[in-house]
């Protein structure tokens, strides 16, 4: 990844996911990808060995963008939103992270007893849903007020500039 080949997103927004929150930023094309770091660092993984991982599979789809992070710029991997689930089905923490393993499925499918363990996937992709639909009314939400407050500031400034002259 070289800063020339990413991506400038039209927006970026951090959300609430696993008890934390994860940047997730719109490309040009309107896809909406999650910064992979915070990702790993929401569920205590290491960075290196996952994007290792999504790198090596064909399926998910991972882009670089420069991101306003602070006061700085830096490029950073991010997944496509809808290729979180299939990822988070491949993720294995290790054995001693409690916290990554209490959110993910860590049995194969023949090792499921309780065939409700499966809600938990569905739960997650509601969630992921839910998350979708609630970025676009967060965004048609801003829309709004822009064209709300553009004659507004067209307005005070055409006050200021009456008063002031």
């Amino acid at each position: 990844m070289t800063p020339d080949d990413a991506q400038i997103p039209r927006e970026q927004l951090p959300i609430p996911l696993f008890n934390g929150a994860v940047l997730a930023v719109r490309a040009a094309d309107g896809a909406i990808y999650l910064v992979v770091a915070d990702l790993c660092a929401v569920l205590q993984l290491n960075l290196s060995s996952h994007l290792r991982a999504i790198r090596a599979d064909a399926r998910l789809r991972l882009a670089p963008f420069r991101l306003r992070i602070g006061h700085q710029v830096r490029t950073q991997e991010c997944l496509l939103l809808d290729d979180i689930p299939l990822w988070l089905l491949k993720v294995r923490p290790s054995r001693g992270n409690a916290h990554a393993a209490e959110r993910l499925p860590d049995a194969p499918s023949r090792q499921i007893e309780d065939m409700q363990d499966l809600d938990r996937i569905d739960r997650a992709l509601r969630a992921l849903d839910d998350l979708a639909a609630r970025q676009a009314q967060l965004e048609a939400s801003q829309e709004r007020a822009r064209r709300l407050a553009r004659p507004g500031s067209a307005n005070l400034r055409g006050t200021r500039r009456a008063t002031a002259g």
